[in-house]
Parts: structure tokens; C-alpha cells; sequence
């Protein structure tokens, strides 16, 4: 459980120490100080959560944070954040909802600034704006690369089930957000023991270990390219990645995980 909250700033000397203020004029650093409240927290406290809103960045002064994020699998471990570090900015510059949870893993102290004292801190010092806008591209690219490998979503391919679709629409079997992906895209038959892959009339086609396919029969380690998604044959589960950087497809049961 947190333990509480404080009014007035940290020490400037507790930004200047983090990434976001430690190449900024001094005026910059005492200026935001003012901004800041304090965040006393315990053991196991959640400071943010994966998926939700979020409108404050942090500051760490002391203690040890867990950054972890995950997609349909078990989650990854992105980092570990001790003092000076920065964390919470993409969801306060970008609007979108936390890219990770992060939780404390010791006592510590944290300094929070809320989304509307950091805009007003970023007109008045446009400088700040450019380095915490950097801070968080840099951050979102880096994360994406991190979990590019794990699983968004898997179907698993039951003995009683002899066909599964890709594409685009929401009734498909698997289906891949992406504006390349036609909406009835592709599918997977079952021919006894074996497996094909059969394009559906798709606008980009498919293609199979590279090679433009309209229709052909899969091995295991099979790579098969739908729009911008790889999928990865294997028989038992059908796996699809990140940013469609793998996939895996593997034949068995057809139950559906998604993330």
C-alpha cells in the first residue's frame, strides 16, 4: 500500500540527476521543481498499470522499481529503475494508456508530475517538451523491439476443427489489425495429417518462405506471411507476435488466447 503523498518540490539536485532534466539549464530544473509531489511508497505497490490511463510521470528518488509488460504470455522483465530514473512518460506525453506495469520493490520515494503541469512546464521551456517527447519515442520503440518475440494472441488447432481463417474481420479464426490484411484474407486446412495454407482472393496475396503462394502445402517451420504479419507454422498452436514480427502456428486443439 502507498504510504502517502506530500506537497513541495524535491531537491533540484533529485531531477538533475534523471534523464529528462540532467542536459537542462538550471532555470529549467528549478522551475519544474516546484511542479513535483512527493509519493512515499512500500514494498509492492503498484505505481502504474499496463493497459490503463495514465495522466503523471515519475521521478525516482530512492528505492527499486520492476518494469514489466506483457502481451498474451507470462510477463517480461523490461527493467529495473533505481534513483535518477524516469518512468511513466509515454502515457503523459502521448496520451495513450501505460506500456507497462511498474511496481515497487522496496521502500522508496518517488517525485510525480501531473500531464497538465508538464504541459505548461513544456511551453513555457519547449526544450523540455523535445527531451521528454524523445525520452518517450525512444522508450515506446525500444519496448516494442523487446517484446516483438511474444505472443499477442494464439489459436490452437483441435482435431475437430479442419479449416481456420485470417484475415481482418472480426469473425475470422485469427484475426490481424492490420490495413494490408484483407478481411477474409486467407486459411488453414487440415488434410489429414498434413496441412495447406490457401489464399482467399486477398488484394497483397500470401506468401510462404517468400515465395508467393496461392495455395501450398505446409512443414513444420513453415514461415507464411499475411499482409505485414509472419506467421510460423509448426503443428499444434497458431501464434502471432508483436508488430507481426513472428508468429507461430502450431496444430492441436482450437481453443483462442488473446492478449
Amino acid at each position: 500500500m502507498t504510504t502517502g503523498r506530500a506537497t513541495g518540490g524535491p531537491d533540484p539536485a533529485v531531477l538533475a540527476r534523471s534523464v529528462l532534466f540532467s542536459g537542462l539549464p538550471a532555470e529549467i530544473v528549478n522551475r519544474a521543481a516546484t511542479r513535483f509531489l512527493m509519493r512515499r511508497v512500500a514494498d509492492g505497490d503498484v505505481i502504474c498499470a499496463q493497459g490503463l490511463p495514465g495522466d503523471e510521470m515519475y521521478v525516482v528518488e530512492s528505492g527499486r522499481f520492476a518494469v514489466d509488460a506483457a502481451l498474451a504470455g507470462p510477463p517480461v522483465r523490461l527493467a529495473e529503475l533505481g534513483p535518477g530514473a524516469v518512468f511513466g512518460e509515454i502515457a503523459v506525453v502521448t496520451h495513450r494508456p501505460r506500456s507497462a506495469t511498474v511496481t515497487a520493490m522496496a521502500p522508496g520515494i518517488i517525485w510525480s508530475l501531473h500531464r497538465s503541469n508538464y504541459q505548461d512546464l513544456a511551453r513555457q521551456f519547449p526544450r523540455l517538451g523535445v527531451v521528454a517527447g524523445n525520452l518517450a519515442a525512444a522508450r515506446t520503440l525500444d519496448n516494442e523491439r523487446r517484446l516483438a518475440h511474444e505472443p499477442q494472441q494464439a489459436l490452437v488447432l483441435k482435431p475437430t476443427q479442419d479449416i481456420v481463417t485470417i484475415g481482418r474481420d472480426d469473425g475470422n479464426d485469427l484475426v490481424l489489425r492490420d490495413p494490408r490484411v484483407s478481411r477474409r484474407h486467407a486459411l488453414v486446412r487440415r488434410l489429414g495429417q498434413t496441412f495447406r495454407v490457401e489464399d482467399l482472393g486477398s488484394t497483397n496475396g500470401i506468401f510462404v518462405n517468400g515465395r508467393r503462394v496461392d495455395r501450398a502445402d505446409l512443414r513444420p517451420g513453415d514461415l507464411i506471411q499475411v499482409g505485414a504479419q509472419s506467421l510460423r507454422f509448426d503443428p499444434a498452436v497458431l501464434t502471432q507476435y508483436a508488430r507481426g514480427r513472428g508468429a507461430q502456428v502450431d496444430a492441436v486443439g482450437l481453443s483462442r488466447l488473446v492478449g
